[in-house]
């Protein structure tokens, strides 16, 4: 599994975006199919209601949204970060948001251009004729993971703050169980050879997604190897 990025560097910059519009950043279209697992925005005036989306070209300047979530609140003045999410993306879309009050931090030259319509155009199936912003971008960048939106289970390996470190694509065997009455746990298994098993690390943390999506966070325990 390849990582994906979409949209433009979540950054401090000179203008800013209003509420009240659906808006699409042409730069930096998905490299790849997959899901998008993390959001960085940040905020130039506190955002409320924050939808973030990705979007696809249907024709002339009418674009559809494929997939969406809805983040919330986001405090102003720094880069925010949002996980544990799951938006599907196919390659070539474009990162979009939707947002009630606040503002979000824009550049006004020097970029690919933003398409934009007033109301909210972000739910699932929604499409709309947008304005072209020409030369603009917003802060709003996504990373994500290429696997078949129909995978039933892998697992991701992150830091301890919950930045993504690696994928496992060779994982197999997954197990895991939940108990109200104590922690749950995982199992799985990986080929010995696997360059990835560098990563698993006590420091580091297991996420574990089902049919796309979050099913716990897990530290590793316990390793064993065998020999068929």
């Amino acid at each position: 599994m390849a990582l994906i990025d979409i949209g433009s560097e979540a950054i401090n910059r000179a203008a800013s975006y209003p509420a009240t519009y659906t808006m699409i950043d042409l730069a930096n279209p998905a490299n790849n199919d997959g899901i998008i697992t993390s959001i960085e925005v940040w905020a130039a005036v506190n955002i409320t209601g924050l939808r973030v989306g990705t979007f696809y070209l249907v024709s002339g300047t009418t674009f559809k949204c494929r997939d969406s979530v809805i983040i919330g609140n986001v405090t102003a003045g720094s880069k925010q970060t949002f996980s544990s999410l799951s938006i599907a993306v196919e390659i070539g879309d474009l990162i979009g948001c939707y947002f009630t009050a606040g503002s979000i931090e824009a550049s006004a030259s020097g970029y690919s251009g933003v398409m934009f319509v007033a109301g909210e155009y972000i739910d699932p199936g929604d499409s709309a004729v947008y304005a072209l912003a020409a030369d603009d971008a917003f802060s709003l960048y996504g990373i994500g993971i290429s696997v078949a939106i129909s995978q039933d289970a892998f697992v991701e390996i992150r830091d301890s703050s919950g930045n993504l470190v690696s994928v496992l694509e060779n994982v197999h065997a997954i197990s895991y169980e939940h108990s109200l009455n104590k922690l749950g746990t995982m199992s799985f298994e990986l080929p010995a050879d696997d360059p990835k098993g560098q990563y698993l690390l006590p420091e580091h943390e297991l996420w574990l997604y089902h049919l796309g999506e979050l099913i716990d966070v897990y530290k590793l325990k316990r390793m064993a190897s065998s020999r068929d």
